[in-house]
């Protein structure tokens, strides 16, 4: 019997995100380019479901927050019960505080 996955919730900022990621991408990027970056999100997607702590603790940005690596962006979230939140995907070099 495998264990209950968790739900992972996106933030309405993490939407804006993905598309402004995939569109800077479709500029600077081949097709395939792309589409592997689309792939890497949704297994970051599956495996917080499956494995929420893999990330960074990262409390100094904010309680409870961790990060996980989506090269160059790195994925924000919580875990809050069950759920999963993701909070945003910022690029590596992204002023956080100021996004967050």
């Amino acid at each position: 019997m495998s264990a209950r996955r968790h739900r992972v919730v996106l933030s309405s900022e993490v939407q804006l995100d993905y598309d402004d990621i995939l569109l800077y991408g479709s500029l600077q990027w081949t097709e395939e380019q792309v589409e592997r970056f689309k792939q890497r999100i949704d297994r970051l997607i599956d495996e917080l479901a499956d494995y929420p702590e893999i990330g960074l603790e990262r409390g100094d940005i904010f309680p409870g927050c961790r990060s996980r690596l989506i090269e160059p962006y790195i994925a924000y979230y919580q875990v809050v019960g069950y759920d999963i939140i993701v909070v945003r995907i910022l690029h590596a070099h992204a002023d956080v505080p100021r996004h967050l």
